[in-house]
């Protein structure tokens, strides 16, 4: 500040309205850069933070999909031991309806060589 002191005395005001300016002008530009670089930081910050909040949802997701999957595994484990189930029991009523079959045929066929009737009818 001397300098300019020293110069404003030695020349006229508009000496003075320069270095105003210069000063003013200099403040702007030092100050505009500090806030250039803050709002850098700051943008920073927010895309790291970006970044972890992304990651933590991806990680929950990994094992709420780790566990939906674990679940679904049991569920159709649970509907294999059902229809292998189903088939057993599918099994058994063709089996007892092959049995009533047989049945039926042997009966048929006792009542058609006592009437003599092939096709297991009554005759009138």
């Amino acid at each position: 500040h001397e300098i300019m002191y020293l110069y404003i005395l030695a020349t006229r005001v508009e000496a003075a309205v320069y270095f105003i300016f210069y000063i003013i002008f200099m403040t702007l530009i030092i100050s505009n850069i500090f806030v250039g670089l803050f709002l850098s930081e700051i943008e920073q910050l927010e895309s790291e933070q970006t970044q972890d909040r992304l990651l933590t949802q991806y990680r929950e997701q990994h094992s709420n999909w780790n566990e939906a999957a674990e679940q679904r595994k049991k569920t159709l484990i649970n509907k294999i031991v059902s229809f292998k189930n189903s088939i057993e029991d599918a099994e058994k009523q063709i089996q007892l309806i092959n049995h009533l079959m047989g049945k039926r045929r042997k009966l048929l066929k006792g009542r058609s060589k006592s009437t003599g009737n092939t096709r297991g009818y009554k005759r009138f």
